[in-house]
């Protein structure tokens, strides 16, 4: 469902009258606003800082309700920054909010870059994950910026991942049934501490050549931290890869220790987050995008490889640290196997 033909002082959603949401997109339709003043907006009024609707304040992102109004909150700032917010509605109470930047150059390449908006009941879920909402937003607003685009870009904001990555799954399999060529998947799950303040991440799971692609990145955003690469499996990268799709998940050292301690829980609160931290991390993988929107050839012919360029790696000291002992697979992010969200071929369980 297409989330448009509304004024700007309201959203249409799937269910229920248009809800007005003027006030809550005044930060993201100021054209001078920083990138921190941007993200904190967001954050705080997913987390119950500020009112997401006129009179409303979410005690967490977990129920019909709340989901509702997350999904008119996140479809108004997406109109903001210029972008036409799409709903993908695939069982009853399930929807993801997502928005297409178009190639200028005629590709059929197609990069994915989202993150989930839901909570766990009762959690108001800053670090998890009002922090990844609000990266994938500021990416959406740079990019839709750039004068040229030689790939498309998909920015989706997943429902239900706390319920086992339902949102993302039936968005992969979307993509799948659409004949969608997918060159690159990046998601964002929980990006809002950095206790010790070295500004490291993890990469987990990446596909070949994502590695280098952010070592390049850190190169051209001027971050410093150390990039771990991890074999978490516990968030929506898993749902693209089972289908044959590169991806890669972003997040804080959430396998190396220095990770919220108040994940799932009532205190995961907007003034727990390290908006610097966030800020840094939202530039790396803005500069990711940028390298990958760069490297595409029209007419779906992408560069072989992801190519990283040889001069560039010797550039950049940004350490890239693997994982060096094995660890429990499982995840206390609460990612179980669940049954087929909707349309299209059946998903094995994880």
């Amino acid at each position: 469902m297409v989330l448009t033909g509304f004024p700007p002082a309201s959203i249409q959603t799937a269910a229920g009258p248009p809800i007005p949401v003027a006030d809550a997109v005044a930060v993201a339709q100021e054209p001078d606003t920083s990138l921190i003043e941007f993200q904190k907006d967001i954050v705080l009024r997913l987390t119950g800082g500020k009112e997401v609707v006129p009179g409303s304040r979410l005690p967490d992102r977990s129920t019909p309700e709340n989901r509702a109004m997350v999904r008119a909150y996140l479809s108004s700032v997406l109109e903001a920054v210029g972008l036409e917010p799409r709903g993908h509605r695939y069982r009853e109470n399930g929807e993801s909010v997502y928005a297409l930047l178009p190639s200028t150059t005629h590709s059929d390449d197609l990069v994915v870059v989202g993150a989930h908006f839901d909570t766990v009941d009762r959690s108001p879920g800053a670090s998890d994950n009002a922090t990844g909402c609000a990266a994938v937003l500021a990416v959406a607003r740079g990019l839709s910026a750039l004068p040229v685009r030689k790939r498309n870009v998909v920015v989706v904001l997943f429902d239900e991942e706390e319920r086992g990555l339902v949102g993302s799954r039936a968005f992969a399999e979307k993509l799948v049934e659409e004949g969608k060529r997918v060159v690159a998947v990046h998601t964002i799950d929980q990006m809002g501490w950095d206790g010790d303040g070295d500004g490291a991440i993890e990469l987990e799971v990446p596909y070949d050549g994502a590695v280098d692609l952010y070592r390049r990145a850190a190169a051209a955003s001027g971050f410093s931290g150390a990039i771990h690469v991890t074999r978490e499996t516990g968030s929506d990268h898993t749902a693209f890869r089972r289908l044959g799709m590169p991806a890669v998940g972003l997040t804080e050292e959430y396998r190396n220790g220095d990770t919220t301690p108040h994940i799932h829980q009532s205190t995961d609160t907007w003034d727990t987050v390290d908006f610097e931290f966030l800020a840094g991390t939202t530039r790396l993988l803005e500069a990711a995008m940028g390298i990958l929107l760069g490297e595409g050839k029209p007419n779906g012919r992408p560069e072989s490889g992801h190519r990283a360029g040889g001069e560039d790696r010797q550039m950049n000291q940004v350490p890239v640290v693997p994982e060096l002992s094995p660890r429990d697979l499982t995840s206390n992010r609460g990612v179980f196997p669940i049954p087929h969200a909707g349309g299209g071929h059946p998903l094995s369980p994880l």
